[in-house]
């Protein structure tokens, strides 16, 4: 049987697809991609058990309902040489002269200048598509613009860490008002609130970071609608031309809530980006082995400070700055801080703190979406 593609449109695709392949998987069949042609539609599947996703791709003139397998290495690496045009699929079984019961396939790609033969293999292997009964689980629909946002604000904030695997994921509350997305590695926490939401239930899951970064990449318009249903072991979202199915992380969330300081009697508003590329330019001084700048803040200005008496080395700079409360010095991780910001939108940020040894926490001045909220927080480091 024959199908016909655009090359741009497939190696786009499975490129996405393809992030879920482990480099070295614990069966060979999972370094393949399953192609099944049904209906006029092409649906290519990856999975590593664990996550599985799927992209549908239609199709005018496809011949036969078919099945098969193919390595996903070698297709990508074919896809990525064609300069966009159709591409022709030609697929066969045959059987082997020596074992007539053991099926191949034979996979031709024909372009406008030549042809490459590819082995394919029959998808019984292949590992099944887990499902998940709507009956016994939680069905929710939100545009796609929240969630995504909601995962790029949180993402960089999780951890790997199989000690603590709850804390390997993005927790997500569902209220029948708002969403909330929660990551945080112990160090600093952060925290997307959406209230543009409608819902008829309460409840949460841990969804695990590698399932996150498949929906990031995806990148999908911001009018389309995201569909996840769930239950405490599996969720199943539907984006666009995307199903992804994953395992959840089972266990308990920390209660983050009980570290958030509720109340700050110091605040300090800065330009964002100033205050980023002066913390990047003087952690270079500061000691490699624990990245510590100090800041030093009153009603006028904030000074940067990074040092490394090891080699004689420091550096700082100083800052106008908003202020209000008595004058403060407290030290960070210069790279925490400096992923903190850059993972902040707006023009200037506030940072609210009470003690040197107490957690402060940042967040916009500004938001574009009225309904939204950012709430970043970050465990402070002993300055001498």
């Amino acid at each position: 049987m024959e199908f016909i593609v655009s090359s741009s449109k497939l190696s786009q695709q499975l490129q996405i697809i393809s992030k879920v392949i482990k480099a070295k998987p614990t069966l060979p069949v999972l370094e393949y991609f399953l192609f099944t042609i049904k209906d006029q539609e092409l649906h290519i599947t990856a999975t590593d058990l664990e996550t599985t996703i799927v992209c549908t791709l239609d199709l005018d003139n496809s011949q036969a309902d078919i099945t098969f397998t193919i390595e996903s290495k070698r297709l990508l690496s074919i896809l990525k040489e064609f300069a966009e045009q159709p591409l022709i699929f030609s697929v066969e079984k045959t059987k082997s002269e020596n074992d007539t019961t053991n099926e191949t396939i034979a996979v031709t790609i024909k372009t406008n200048s030549g042809i490459y033969q590819l082995m394919g293999d029959v998808a019984d292997e292949f590992p099944k598509i887990p499902e998940i009964d709507e009956n016994t689980a939680h069905k929710f629909t939100l545009k796609s613009e929240i969630f995504i946002k909601g995962l790029q604000t949180t993402l960089f904030a999780t951890t790997n860490d199989e000690y603590r695997p709850v804390m390997n994921g993005i927790f997500c509350e569902i209220f029948e008002d708002q969403i909330n997305m929660v990551a945080t590695d112990a160090h600093k926490l952060v925290k997307y609130n959406h209230k543009n939401f409608e819902n008829n239930f309460s409840d949460s899951f841990i969804l695990p970071q590698k399932t996150a970064l498949l929906l990031k990449n995806i990148n999908p318009s911001e009018d389309d609608d995201l569909q996840i249903i769930f239950n405490e072991k599996n969720i199943f979202i539907q984006i666009e031309n995307f199903q992804l199915i994953a395992q959840l992380i089972e266990g308990k969330f920390p209660n983050y809530q009980a570290v958030i300081p509720e109340s700050n009697n110091k605040k300090l508003i800065i330009d964002r980006l100033d205050f980023l590329n002066s913390l990047r330019r003087v952690s270079v001084f500061a000691n490699s082995s624990t990245n510590l700048i100090k800041l030093s803040i009153n009603t006028e200005k904030l000074i940067i400070e990074g040092k490394d008496l090891d080699f004689s080395i420091s550096g700082s700079e100083t800052l106008n700055a908003q202020f209000e409360g008595e004058p403060i010095e407290i030290g960070f991780k210069s790279t925490f801080l400096i992923e903190i910001l850059n993972n902040l939108e707006s023009n200037e940020v506030i940072m609210e703190l009470t003690e040197p040894s107490r957690a402060v926490i940042l967040y916009p001045s500004e938001y574009k979406d009225k309904n939204e909220q950012i709430l970043m927080l970050l465990m402070p480091m002993m300055a001498n």
